[in-house]
């Protein structure tokens, strides 16, 4: 099945197997492309393999997001690995499903993929990366390629090869980070009922506090709580996605991001035990099932572009002539510490469609063989609170892939690719 991945060199190498980074791979393999998809776990999805639910692909009135985003909503459908509207918008899927259908499609494309695996450095000779170092099992390792795909969510190989780009706020501070958790053997019918009204109101009505620790580290307290819960296509379980449970964090900091990770299960088994199992109910006979292989990061570092989408664009539905993806979720900023909790802007729901265009997945300077996707393309921090979640970022993953088919077949750079036939490439429905 796979060639001597150390040795060929690749026409496009994409890094990261989350949403962003699947959809490029398979877009670019379908083309006709030699691709290889590094993921640095043993398996692909990222945050699409942790419970939480695919964001969005409709307005409230129809789908607008189609291509492989859709194509991949269609088959979890009809494997049974999800169920909902599409139109509606958001689509919870089994966590399981996405690793194996991310897999599957994938290999069926003829795509390679290199699993347990990290990128930790990049080649660049000429003004094009010609190859990057990868640590994985037996030590670092070098991956040869035409041209390359940052799918990586910090915009690794960007910052190993000399793209400028900015991180957070003004003063650096990133949104606050999130770790998912489900829980198992849940009734499902008294929970969705005692919610029904609001935490604050079960909060009143049953005596719950919520213990101190938790309140005065989080956003967390007996007005609010639970503000996003997921019933996944399994009998019995509801996903938390805590929002705001770890503050005041640098995710591109290796000591901070294991201190995160620490506190997190440690507020996850304190508010199982103190709070969710003796008062909410439905919840007395439950466990946690799992908690999610990883920190949910909002956001990092963000390329500079030949284009930088803004708040502006956003809120204008601004069309662009190289308008590659489309998003139809709305602003999502949250805050980075409880100091700053008035800087939250949450407007799910939004009714229009965002058009992301080409230019802000290309470096404005660095290797000309180099392409970003994901949450960590050229935006300001609204517009890409409202692009980073899974639907818009495998949208933009397709968009990349068709361009790196391109740059590859053709031998130009990312700059040159001829926007309109990637356009032809692509189901764009506006």
């Amino acid at each position: 099945m796979y060639m001597d991945i150390f040795s060929n060199v690749y026409d496009v190498v994409v890094a990261g197997g989350g949403p962003a980074g699947f959809s490029s791979a398979l877009a670019a393999a379908r083309g006709g492309a030699k691709v290889l998809l590094i993921e640095r776990y043993g398996y692909l999805g990222g945050m699409a393999s942790t419970g939480l639910p695919f964001l969005k692909y409709g307005d409230g009135s129809r789908q607008r997001i189609f291509g492989i985003a859709g194509e991949f909503a269609s088959r979890a459908i009809s494997s049974g690995f999800a169920e909902g509207d599409l139109a509606k918008g958001w689509l919870p899927v089994d966590p399981e499903g996405v690793k194996f259908l991310f897999q599957e499609m994938l290999l069926e494309s003829g795509g390679d993929l290199l699993l347990r695996s990290v990128v930790h450095g990049a080649s660049v000779e000429g003004g094009s990366i010609c190859s990057l170092s990868v640590l994985c099992k037996g030590g670092s390792r070098r991956v040869q390629g035409k041209v390359f795909v940052d799918c990586t969510g910090d915009a690794d190989i960007a910052a190993y090869s000399g793209v400028p780009f900015k991180i957070g706020r003004e003063d650096g501070k990133t949104m606050g980070m999130s770790l998912l958790f489900t829980l198992g053997n849940v009734d499902v019918d008294k929970f969705r009922s005692a919610l029904s009204d609001g935490w604050a109101r079960l909060v009143k009505s049953r005596g719950i506090e919520i213990p101190r620790e938790v309140r005065e580290t989080t956003f967390l307290d007996e007005e609010n709580f639970m503000p996003f819960v997921t019933f996944a296509n399994r009998p019995g379980e509801v996903t938390f996605n805590w929002v705001q449970q770890v503050l005041d964090k640098n995710p591109l900091d290796p000591q901070d991001l294991s201190e995160a990770e620490v506190e997190a299960r440690r507020r996850i088994q304190l508010l199982f035990n103190k709070v969710i199992k003796p008062y909410v109910p439905g919840c007395s006979s439950a466990f946690i099932a799992r908690t999610a292989c990883q920190m949910g990061v909002r956001e990092s570092r963000r390329i500079v572009g030949l284009y930088t989408l803004t708040e502006d664009d956003c809120r204008a539905q601004r069309d662009f002539p190289d308008t590659v993806a489309l998003c139809t979720y709305g602003f999502d900023l949250h805050a980075s510490s409880r100091r700053d909790a008035d800087r939250v802007i949450i407007d799910r729901g939004f009714r229009g469609l965002i058009k992301i265009p080409y230019r802000v997945m290309v470096p404005s300077r660095g290797p000309e063989n180099l392409l970003v996707a994901g949450r960590c393309v050229s935006a300001d921090r609204m517009a890409l609170s409202a692009i980073r979640v899974m639907v818009p970022c495998m949208s933009m993953g397709e968009a990349a892939g068709r361009a790196a088919y391109l740059a590859s077949s053709h031998g130009v750079p990312f700059s040159q690719v001829p926007v309109d036939r990637l356009r032809d490439m692509l189901d764009l429905r506006y």
